[in-house]
C-alpha cells in the first residue's frame, strides 16, 4: 500500500511550491506538465519528494525522502533518507501477551527506581554517584523511564496521523514525524540494553573468567581508549 506522495520545491525567494500526486496513471502526465512549464528552473535551490509505503504482511512502513539540492555553484547534492519501521504494535492475537509483558516492565522499572531512591536518601547524592554501578543502575531507570515516554508518544503519534488519513484519505500526510520519534526510541532501546550488558559484567564477576576480563579491561582501559 503506498501513500500519497508530495513534491516541493523551494525557490530562491524562500517560496516553496508543492505538488501532491495521487495514486493512479496520471502522476506521469503531471509531471510532464510540470517539466513543460519549468517548474524547476534556475531559481530553484531544493526538491523533495516524500512519500510512505505500508506492507500489511510484515506489518512495517517504509517512510521514503528523496531530496537534491542545487546550490548556487551548479551541480546537484543528493539526499536519500529511508526509515523503515513498524508503526503498529497490536495487530495480532499475541498483543494481549506483549501487553501485559509491558506492563510488568513498567511495575519492574518502577519497583528498581524506588530502590535506587531509598539507597540515595540512604547514603547522600555523593557518596551514591562515587560507586561506579551505582550510576549504571541510575542510568538504567533514567534511560529506561524516558523510552516508556517515547514509547507513549510515538503511538499517540502514529495514531493521530492515521486518524487524518482515514478522516482525509485524498490529501497528503507526512509520517516523517512519527518515524523520528521511532528512531529516538530506538536510539534509547540501545542505550538501555549497553548499560544492561555493563551491568551484567557485575553479576557475573564471580565466574574466574569473567574476572580475569574485568581485570584485562581496567587495566587496558587507556590503551584501548585511545586506539
Amino acid at each position: 500500500m503506498c501513500f500519497f506522495s508530495v513534491i516541493h520545491s523551494c525557490k530562491f525567494s524562500f517560496h516553496r511550491y508543492v505538488i501532491v500526486l495521487e495514486p493512479g496513471l496520471e502522476n506521469f502526465k503531471r509531471v510532464r506538465v510540470l517539466e513543460k512549464n519549468m517548474w524547476i528552473e534556475r531559481r530553484t535551490r531544493a526538491v523533495l519528494t516524500e512519500f510512505t509505503i505500508y506492507n500489511a504482511q510484515s506489518n512495517l512502513f517504509s517512510i521514503v525522502t528523496l531530496a537534491a539540492e542545487y546550490p548556487a555553484t551548479g551541480a546537484a547534492i543528493p539526499y536519500v533518507s529511508i526509515q523503515t519501521a513498524r508503526l503498529y504494535d497490536f495487530t495480532k492475537t499475541i498483543m494481549f501477551f506483549v501487553l501485559t509483558i509491558e506492563v510488568v516492565f513498567v511495575l519492574f522499572t518502577l519497583f528498581f527506581f524506588y530502590r535506587e531512591v531509598k539507597h540515595i536518601y540512604k547514603l547522600g547524592i555523593q557518596a551514591y554517584l562515587k560507586e561506579f554501578w551505582n550510576c549504571v543502575e541510575m542510568g538504567i531507570s533514567l534511560f529506561t523511564f524516558a523510552a516508556i515516554a517515547m514509547y507513549v508518544y510515538r503511538t499517540l503519534t502514529v495514531r493521530n496521523v492515521l486518524d487524518l488519513v482515514r478522516h482525509d484519505p485524498f490529501n497528503f500526510k507526512s509520517f516523517q514525524f512519527a518515524g523520528y520519534w521511532n528512531e529516538t526510541y530506538t536510539f534509547v532501546l540501545a542505550m538501555i540494553v549497553l548499560l544492561a550488558n555493563i551491568k551484567l559484567n557485575k553479576l557475573l564477576r564471580f565466574n574466574k573468567r569473567f574476572s580475569l576480563l574485568s581485570s584485562t579491561l581496567k587495566y587496558a582501559y587507556y590503551p584501548l581508549l585511545m586506539f
